[in-house]
């Protein structure tokens, strides 16, 4: 149990980590910016915040992190170390 509990707290202090990683790309007048846990930040399009973008990518994002998440676990967990 005392190790569930160091894995969830490594596994916090790493996320944290994460969230403070901030990628921010220029492209022919479109701006994002991430953080490193791919949360969108900030879209812009010549200068204009679209909203409506960012919570579009935003859930793009968390689906497939989430589907490959899944895959990765089946994939390790048919390893046999």
């Amino acid at each position: 149990m005392l190790g569930n509990l160091n894995q969830l707290r490594k596994a916090r202090e790493m996320q944290k980590i994460m969230e403070q990683e901030v990628t921010d790309v220029t492209e022919d007048g479109v701006r994002i910016k991430l953080r490193g846990d791919f949360k969108v930040i900030l879209v812009e399009i010549d200068g204009d915040r679209d909203e409506k973008l960012e919570k579009a990518l935003d859930k793009a994002l968390k689906q497939v992190l989430l589907q490959s998440t899944k895959k990765l676990q089946g994939m390790v967990g048919d390893i046999k170390f």
